[in-house]
């Protein structure tokens, strides 16, 4: 990074809004000027994000979650876009950066840093 110093993405407490979404606010800090958004990015550019944020990340779909999960009944039987129900369990030693919905339903993100990956 040509910053005069190296800025690491760090765990800061989550703050769900009404819906159970949140991102990380730093994490606008390690995108390239022409990335809207990691739904809007390629693997390569995403493998950039990692490398400037010194992390590793891990993604968790909804979809993944038992039918009879209360989050996934409600989004995927009810069409309630509201996902705060879900609440993924990170790996250990791992954080959240991103809960959301997408193309392929709600997500969550998880990093840690490169180092300990």
């Amino acid at each position: 990074m040509s910053d005069e110093t190296k800025r690491i993405l760090q765990k800061i407490p989550v703050e769900r809004d009404e819906n159970g979404f949140w991102s990380h606010p730093d994490i606008l800090h390690f995108w390239q000027v022409e990335m809207k958004g990691a739904e809007h990015c390629n693997a390569v550019e995403w493998e950039e994000l990692e490398r400037r944020a010194s992390i590793k990340t891990q993604i968790v779909h909804l979809e993944s979650e038992p039918m009879e999960h209360p989050a996934y009944v409600s989004y995927f039987d009810n069409g309630n876009l509201d996902i705060s129900e879900w609440d993924p369990a990170p790996p250990p030693g791992w954080w959240l950066i991103d809960i959301g919905d997408g193309d392929d339903g709600p997500f969550a993100v998880w990093a840690t840093h490169a180092d300990a990956a």
